[in-house]
């Protein structure tokens, strides 16, 4: 996640739409008082490397926590601080409406099915036995397929524009555009060597796992028109 104040913007990372390369790529735009969030140890070398930012004023003040937040500080002592993927009403939150109103709010989403294939790869990476992709739809490992619920509250869309993942180029000249950055950025490629099988994701479903999906994430669906196409 970013937040700049320098260029009034606010960027909601989702899952596997390019957000952690979007992440780099926008924190070398980020001025002294913004906000980066932590990645990875791996994520924040090639943030080195790219010439990134590293993550800073992701402190937050005690006024702000949620209490879920106090709860942890209280049982864990584990000490708020924002992430990654917080939620566009926790930054709203965070901020205050006035900033939250006055800044460009966007994040990126995917067609579903493509995500799914794509979390897949990532999420099994490490299984020596590659479960198949059926169960693992299925499995605790797919948590959190949709990602409706970062930039909504309600049912209701939150951010001001959902980018297309699949539109990448043409969505970074807009935004770029619209608050003044400096340049286009361009995005380094973080975390997309682990699908090594580039066939499209519709051989990846049967009947009822592209049903499953569907389901799952309707309101993206509908929202952005995505459909199911065959290849």
């Amino acid at each position: 996640m970013i937040i700049s104040h320098k260029y009034k913007f606010i960027f909601i990372k989702t899952k596997k739409t390019a957000g952690t390369s979007l992440d780099i790529a926008l924190s070398k735009y980020c001025g002294e008082d913004d906000v980066i969030t932590t990645l990875t140890e791996e994520d924040e070398k090639l943030r080195s490397q790219y010439g990134g930012k590293q993550p800073q004023n992701t402190k937050v003040r005690w006024t702000n926590y949620t209490f879920q937040e106090w709860s942890r500080l209280i049982r864990k002592g584990r000490v708020p601080q924002c992430g990654e993927h917080w939620k566009a009403w926790r930054v709203r939150w965070w901020l205050g409406r006035k900033i939250w109103n006055n800044y460009y709010k966007f994040c990126f989403e995917r067609n579903p099915w493509d995500k799914a294939v794509s979390l897949y790869y990532w999420r099994t990476r490490k299984m020596k036995d590659r479960m198949n992709f059926s169960d693992f739809l299925r499995s605790r490992r797919a948590h959190r397929l949709s990602n409706f619920k970062l930039y909504s509250l309600f049912g209701k869309v939150l951010v001001d524009q959902i980018y297309k993942y699949e539109n990448l180029d043409e969505a970074l000249k807009e935004i770029a555009r619209k608050v003044n950055l400096p340049e286009i950025p361009q995005l380094p490629n973080a975390k997309g060597s682990y699908r090594k099988n580039d066939q499209h994701y519709s051989k990846m479903y049967n009947t009822e796992d592209r049903q499953y999906v569907a389901n799952k994430c309707a309101r993206e669906i509908e929202i952005l028109n995505y459909n199911f196409e065959e290849k």
